[in-house]
């Protein structure tokens, strides 16, 4: 098969809502750059970027019937530009995702999934349908940790042969630059201080809470940022939030936050804090060491097995605030070891991460199916 005759689409739903629109043109790119013509299927604008969905964050009944209207929109789209292939983002394997597959399959254009979690963090999913998406797409199932892999062979067997390749990087070619002074004064933050970050979405599974348990436990020279959307039932995590900025000791900006904020939250952070309880990946995690800001994890499988692999970071036990306090007070005192763990980091990035690798992988896979 000759992948460069192959007109493939990006089809993504959620792009600028969660940053995928990043994920997505970066791919683009890549592709492109080996030959492939693709066109991207979004909520946002962009060079070979087509809007079909809507870029608000509203649910209910009639939002829902709006985005199935988007993907037939989009499904025709890619019948009248003779599309042959469609690279679809999965973040739980919902009805809705075997639904698209299937109305890409009837019409002979080849699906390629990558898989960003095995199971959905805010929908319910059976594994009778996970299974049943994973055999439609077998021959093309992308996942970015072994530890993914081995959860999806758990559920599957050997039936499923599943592509292990690394999420690119965020390292920018013109980088943003700011002063760390004038980044906490621009959000109001303390400018003196030991200040943790937690970026991204807010979910029951990303552990706030056991960051805001953590910085009860040490001193009032610590103070907590926090910058994101909340997703799912979070109010207890957001109300102790509120008991921390009334002490003066967190600043944070719950909703939305565009790509110039994230470079001033990042900038005015002294580490990246991901206490996640349920995790496959991170996109937080590479965007904090594309800009060597050192990371605090919690010890699951997927960060273990990337920070094992050199892209350093520094570890906690998961669900541990006790670990976590003690964690953040060895790194206020060890600046410059959490300056060089990030740039061997940054360096593996660099290295290991290269968006062609995972262009090169799905152009591999497009060859032999």
């Amino acid at each position: 098969m000759n992948v460069n005759s192959i007109h493939t689409a990006i089809l993504d739903p959620v792009g600028v809502k969660a940053g995928m629109d990043q994920y997505d043109m970066r791919l683009a790119t890549a592709l492109q750059l080996q030959g492939v013509n693709v066109s991207i299927l979004s909520n946002f604008n962009g060079n070979g970027v087509v809007k079909f969905f809507s870029s608000s964050v509203v649910a209910g009944l009639f939002s829902y019937l709006q985005l199935i209207f988007a993907y037939r929109k989009a499904i025709e789209f890619c019948d009248a530009n003779t599309v042959k292939q469609a690279i679809l983002h999965v973040f739980g394997f919902t009805r809705t995702d075997r639904w698209v597959i299937s109305q890409f399959q009837r019409r002979g254009i080849r699906v390629v999934l990558i898989v960003h979690d095995v199971e959905s963090f805010v929908y319910k999913n059976t594994m009778d349908r996970t299974r049943a998406i994973l055999l439609q797409c077998k021959d093309s199932i992308i996942v970015h940790h072994k530890s993914a892999a081995a959860e999806i062979l758990r559920l599957v067997g050997n039936d499923v042969p599943v592509n292990v390749l690394p999420h690119g990087h965020f390292i920018s070619e013109q980088p943003v630059v700011y002063e760390k002074r004038m980044a906490r004064e621009k959000l109001g933050i303390p400018i003196s201080g030991f200040c943790p970050l937690f970026f991204g979405m807010i979910k029951p599974t990303k552990g706030l809470s056991v960051l805001l348990d953590a910085m009860e436990l040490v001193g009032s020279n610590y103070h907590v940022l926090v910058a994101g959307r909340p997703r799912g039932d979070v109010r207890s995590q957001l109300e102790g939030l509120v008991k921390l900025q009334k002490k003066g000791r967190a600043t944070f900006s719950i909703g939305y936050i565009t790509e110039d904020e994230m470079e001033l939250w990042f900038l005015a952070a002294d580490c990246i804090v991901l206490p996640y309880e349920r995790i496959y990946q991170s996109g937080v995690a590479l965007q904090a060491m594309s800009r060597k800001v050192p990371v605090l994890m919690s010890d699951l499988p997927a960060h273990a097995e990337w920070h094992h692999a050199g892209a350093d970071a520094t570890l906690f036990q998961a669900g541990d605030s006790v670990d976590l306090a003690l964690k953040l007070q060895w790194m206020q005192h060890n600046l410059v070891e959490i300056a060089q763990r990030a740039d061997r980091a940054y360096q593996h990035l660099v290295k290991y991460h290269d968006w062609k690798i995972l262009a090169s992988g799905i152009v591999n896979l497009s060859a032999v199916g």
